[in-house]
């Protein structure tokens, strides 16, 4: 018998791991296709996080999901959630849970965000990256090994990070070498930086972005703005809910941001730019959000710019033709 040896850690292991979960899911697509979508859309590597609507449509995913993935060696462990009655019924079929917290207000990572289960909403956790900046190293190396640090995939903190982006331009732009002390200006932004750091603790983000159950979503609408400055230009998405009674909701969902290019370009572009990567922001959270491309609006204050859109791209110079085609 022929036996294949999958190394880990090597560069193709995640491809790997991904085909190996898929190609065994592939036996349970008839009878449990729910789930397996599910899986499908729900595995990190090797973390399982989903939800449901209620307690018992919870516990029989979960129990599937188990019984599949243990059929390959895989045994999904240290269950957690945010539901009591849940946690009871998983003890019910010995599943393993995560260890419990010896304080009220249990804390676990997420995907690099910290979950508080109790309140069921995501926090960050910079303790490391706090205790590092007390060194006060004020290098152009410094500056980006501890700016890295900050994982914010979703861009909830983009107003802040983007602080950063345009201080390390400038260090460039002045050329500065990797281990040269910063002048004074750029040490005195790098400093109020650090230090606002610690407010970063007070960040709150509620992990559900819907309304009560028992309301019906007439209107479920991805809202995304786009805008620009001379040395910025981003994007913010917020989901918009409205019940049968006329309640509406808004929630972040995500944002994007990018440093403008060290070569001049007029305002009129980079709003161009902006509306480019709020379109591609907007296209990207279809799928998670199981939405329907009408019911995504894009805005932009630039007239220009919707001009630009809304006219044949031959119109056009160059880099406008080119970027228009990724705009709505």
């Amino acid at each position: 018998m022929l036996r294949m040896m999958v190394v880990f850690g090597v560069s193709p292991s995640p491809f790997l791991l991904a085909a190996t979960v898929r190609k065994h899911l592939k036996k349970y697509e008839t009878q449990l296709s729910e789930v397996v979508k599910i899986i499908k859309e729900s595995l990190y590597v090797d973390d399982f996080i989903s939800s449901a609507s209620d307690i018992e449509n919870a516990f029989s995913i979960t129990a599937n999901a188990k019984q599949m993935m243990s059929t390959a060696s895989m045994d999904l462990c240290k269950w957690t959630t945010n539901s009591p009655e849940l946690k009871e019924k998983w003890k019910t079929m010995t599943s393993e849970l995560a260890p419990e917290t010896e304080t009220p207000g249990a804390m676990l990572k997420v995907l690099g965000l910290v979950w508080r289960t109790e309140t069921d909403d995501f926090v960050f956790d910079l303790t490391a990256l706090l205790d590092a900046v007390a060194k006060r190293e004020n290098t152009k190396r410094r500056v980006l090994k501890l700016s890295a640090r900050i994982f914010d995939p979703m861009g909830f903190l983009t107003t802040f990070a983007v602080h950063v982006k345009c201080l390390f331009q400038e260090m460039w732009i002045q050329g500065l070498g990797w281990n040269e002390e910063l002048p004074t200006d750029l040490a005195q932004k790098w400093q109020k930086w650090c230090s606002e750091l610690p407010q970063i603790h007070h960040i709150v983000i509620p992990r559900w972005y819907g309304v009560k159950s028992e309301y019906k979503h007439n209107v479920q609408q991805l809202h995304v703005f786009c805008d620009a400055s001379k040395k910025v230009y981003s994007t913010v998405a917020y989901l918009l809910r409205e019940t049968d009674d006329g309640t509406k909701t808004t929630c972040l969902v995500a944002s994007k941001s990018r440093v403008a290019l060290l070569k001049k370009m007029s305002l009129p572009r980079l709003e161009l730019m902006g509306a480019v990567i709020g379109a591609r922001l907007g296209n990207n959270l279809l799928k998670p959000l199981n939405m329907e491309l009408q019911q995504v609006h894009l805005f932009t204050d630039s007239m220009i710019v919707l001009q630009w859109i809304h006219s044949p791209a031959h119109k056009w110079k160059q880099f406008v033709s080119k970027y228009q085609k990724y705009s709505p």
